[in-house]
C-alpha cells in the first residue's frame, strides 16, 4: 500500500511540473504580435497602402527620373507604410485618358496637364497671359493662387480628384515648321497644335490637340503647321529638328502663357489616407517640384535652333499688343462661360493677373 501511495504522489508532481511549465524561470505565454481587441484575439499588423501612379513620361527622361525619385522618397519617408506601383510611357492610362483615369479610380495619383481638366474653373491656368515671365516666377504666382483659393480644389472634388501639387511650364512660343508667324493675322487657315489655345481661332486658324505620341508625325506630315508650346517640350519629344522659325512673345525667357502641371489624385483614396501620409506626399511631390523646375534642356534647344540659322521672330512692343487684343475675347468669353456656373471667374483671373506681376 505505502508503494502505491509513494508512486501516486510522484505521478502527482510530474503532472504538476509539466503543467506550469518547464520554459525557465519567469516565462509566461507568448505575446500577440499586433494589437490585441477587446475579445483577446490579436489583430493584424497594419498592411501597407498600395498607391498606383500612372504618367506618359517615359522613364529614361529627366522629369521620368524625378518621377520615381518621388515615389521612392515616398516609400522611404512614410518607412514603408506606402507601396507606390508605378506605370510610364503610357502603359497603364494614355495621355487623353489620365485625368479620367485619376478620377474613376483606375490609378490612384497621375500626372495632369491644366488642359486635361474637364472642370472650367480650372482652366485659369491654359488663359494666354501674353508676356507672362520664367517659369519660376510664374510657378510661384500659380501655388500661391492654389493655396488661397478654395474654389479651384472645389471644382476638383466634383471631379472626384484634387491637386496634390503643381508648378507652372516654362513659357509657351510659337514653333513653326515653313513659315515665320508675326501678328494673329499670319496664323489665318493654319493648323497649330495648341491644347486648349482659342487664341489660334481667333486669329482666323485652328488649333488641335495632340498627344505627345503623335506630335512628331503630325509635324512631320503637314497635318500641323506649327506649335504652341515651351522648349523644353521641343527637346523631350524631338521636335527641334522640325521648326524653322521660333516667335517669341517679348523674349526668349516670356512666353503667350504658361500652362500648370502636376499631380493629381483620386479623392476617395485621398480622403482613406492618413493625415501624416496626407502630409508627406504632399511634402514629396512639392519637393519635385524644385527638381523639376532645374530642367533646363530648352536653353540647349535655342542654341541649337540658333546655330542650324532658325529664324527667331522678336515682337516689338505693338506686335505684342495685337496679340493681347486677339487674347482678350477668348479670356472675356471664359470668364462669362464659368461665372455662369456660379464660380468668380472674373476675380480669380484678375487675383492671377497680380500674382503674376508679384512675382515678376
Amino acid at each position: 500500500m505505502k508503494k502505491a501511495c509513494l508512486l501516486l504522489l510522484v505521478f502527482t508532481l510530474v503532472v504538476a511540473l509539466l503543467f506550469t511549465g518547464g520554459c525557465g524561470k519567469g516565462a509566461t505565454p507568448s505575446e500577440p504580435s499586433g494589437t490585441e481587441t477587446e475579445g483577446g484575439e490579436a489583430a493584424p499588423s497594419e498592411e501597407p497602402i498600395k498607391l498606383i501612379f500612372a504618367t506618359w513620361e517615359q522613364p529614361s527622361t529627366y522629369l521620368g527620373q524625378v518621377y520615381q525619385q518621388a515615389a521612392d522618397r515616398i516609400e522611404e519617408e512614410t518607412g514603408g507604410r506606402v507601396i507606390m506601383d508605378c506605370y510610364f510611357s503610357g502603359s497603364l492610362l494614355e495621355y487623353a485618358d489620365m485625368f479620367s483615369g485619376v478620377s474613376s479610380g483606375r490609378c490612384d495619383i497621375g500626372t495632369a496637364i491644366s488642359s486635361m481638366i474637364p472642370g472650367k474653373l480650372n482652366q485659369i491656368f491654359d488663359q494666354p497671359y501674353v508676356g507672362i515671365p520664367d517659369q519660376l516666377e510664374t510657378t510661384k504666382a500659380f501655388k500661391e493662387l492654389l493655396a488661397t483659393t478654395p474654389e479651384l480644389q472645389e471644382e476638383m472634388e466634383q471631379l472626384n480628384a484634387r491637386w496634390i501639387s503643381l508648378r507652372a511650364m516654362p513659357p509657351y512660343q510659337l514653333h513653326m515648321v515653313n513659315k515665320s508667324v508675326r501678328v494673329p493675322s499670319e496664323l489665318k487657315g493654319l493648323t497649330i497644335i495648341a491644347s486648349g489655345d482659342t487664341i489660334v481661332d481667333t486669329s482666323g486658324g485652328s488649333s488641335i490637340d495632340s498627344s505627345p505620341a503623335d506630335m512628331y508625325m503630325n509635324l512631320e506630315r503637314g497635318l500641323a503647321d506649327g506649335m504652341i508650346t515651351h522648349w523644353n517640350a521641343i527637346v523631350t519629344f524631338g521636335l527641334k529638328e522640325l521648326f524653322s522659325s521660333h516667335t517669341s512673345f517679348g523674349g526668349t525667357h516670356t512666353g503667350l502663357k504658361a500652362a500648370a502641371i502636376g499631380w493629381v489624385i483620386n479623392l476617395d483614396t485621398w480622403n482613406k489616407l492618413p493625415a501624416d501620409i496626407q502630409e508627406k506626399i504632399v511634402e514629396v511631390y512639392e519637393w519635385a517640384d524644385v527638381e523639376l523646375g532645374k530642367h533646363v534642356e530648352g536653353e540647349e534647344a535655342q542654341e541649337w535652333s540658333r546655330e542650324q540659322g532658325h529664324e527667331f521672330v522678336e515682337l516689338t512692343a505693338d506686335e505684342i499688343e495685337l496679340w493681347k487684343e486677339v487674347a482678350k475675347p477668348s479670356v472675356d468669353k471664359w470668364i462669362a462661360d464659368v461665372e455662369a456656373e456660379g464660380w468668380p471667374a472674373g476675380d480669380i483671373y484678375a487675383k492671377l493677373a497680380e500674382l503674376i506681376e508679384k512675382h515678376r
